[in-house]
C-alpha cells in the first residue's frame, strides 16, 4: 500500500520504542488500529453511497450499452450484408491466387461529346477509313432556302 520494506518497518519500530517508550506503546497501537478502522468504515460507507447514487442515475445501464456498442463491428455487419453467403470474398481470394486484377470488369464512360455530336457508345472512338478519290473533289450542291406562301423568299 505504501510501499514500505521491512527495514524501514523495523526502523519505524525501533523509533516508535524509542519515542514512546515500552509502556505506552500499547495503548498507541491500539489507539493507531481504532483510527484505521474507522478510516475503512468511513470510506466503505462512502464507496456504498457512491455505487447506491450511480444504480438510482442510470448509470448502470448507460454502462451496459456503451459496452453493447463497443461490441459492434459496423465493418463485419456490412460484409454481411453484402456477402452473406461469402461468396465474393472466395471469387475474390481466388483471383488474387491466379494474379488476376481485382478491379471490376466494368468499360471506362466515354469522354463528354460537344454539343451537337452523337455520342458514342464506345469509349474510344474507331478510326474511320478514309476513301481516296482520284479526282478533283465535287462540291455539295446546298439546297435552296424555302419560299413562304406567296413565293418569295423569307
Amino acid at each position: 500500500m505504501f510501499d514500505i520494506g521491512w527495514t524501514e518497518m523495523a526502523l519505524i519500530a525501533v523509533v516508535a520504542v524509542v519515542v514512546i517508550g515500552p509502556k505506552e506503546l500499547p495503548k498507541v497501537m491500539r489507539e493507531l488500529g481504532s483510527w484505521v478502522a474507522r478510516a475503512r468504515g468511513m470510506s466503505r460507507v462512502f464507496m456504498d453511497q457512491l455505487e447506491e447514487m450511480s444504480r438510482q442515475s442510470g448509470i448502470d445501464e448507460v454502462r451496459k450499452e456503451a459496452e453493447a456498442l463497443r461490441q459492434i463491428n459496423p465493418a463485419r455487419q456490412l460484409e454481411q450484408a453484402i456477402d452473406p453467403d461469402g461468396m465474393l470474398r472466395n471469387q475474390s481470394a481466388e483471383l488474387a491466387k491466379i494474379g488476376a486484377p481485382l478491379e471490376p470488369a466494368v468499360p471506362k464512360p466515354a469522354p463528354p461529346t460537344p454539343a451537337g455530336e452523337p455520342a458514342s457508345l464506345s469509349p474510344e472512338p474507331a478510326a474511320q477509313p478514309v476513301a481516296q478519290t482520284a479526282g478533283p473533289a465535287t462540291p455539295t450542291p446546298v439546297p435552296a432556302a424555302p419560299r413562304g406562301p406567296q413565293g418569295a423568299a423569307s
